[in-house]
């Protein structure tokens, strides 16, 4: 019973996670340093550098200008006009000739003609000319 007790101290003692196992010298294989990045002063991974440095030149080439949109006027546009606007299917363009003429691009929805959630989409591809016909 004794030997049984002793050797589960020692196992107990000598475990690596319980701190009194004897220290064993680093390989000497070691990894080299991480490169060091000048401006923070610390060690910055290689591999990590190199895709940081490729997304940031992949997002400024992807920030070349779109082409500019011309706007839709609500109040003059034609049905296939109104219809390349992304959003306005057919029975919206109707509801938007039917409810003619619109003071502002915003009467659009406060005479329930379309959304708030599809007018908050499509207000900058919008605008409402007036006629200004002398009678």
């Amino acid at each position: 019973m004794n030997l049984k007790l002793s050797l589960s101290i020692a196992l107990i003692l000598l475990s690596p996670n319980f701190g009194l196992a004897a220290q064993t010298k680093p390989t000497t294989n070691a990894k080299p340093p991480a490169a060091t990045d000048k401006s923070t002063k610390s060690t910055v991974n290689p591999l990590i550098a190199a895709q940081s440095k490729a997304r940031s030149m992949a997002l400024k080439a992807g920030k070349a200008k779109a082409p500019k949109v011309n706007p839709v006027d609500i109040n003059n546009a034609s049905k296939d006009e109104l219809k390349t606007i992304p959003g306005v299917t057919d029975a919206y363009a109707d509801k938007i000739i039917a409810g003619r003429p619109y003071l502002t691009k915003a009467h659009l929805v406060t005479h329930n003609i379309i959304s708030a959630g599809l007018y908050d989409s499509i207000k900058k591809r919008i605008y409402a000319k007036q006629n200004l016909q002398k009678r």
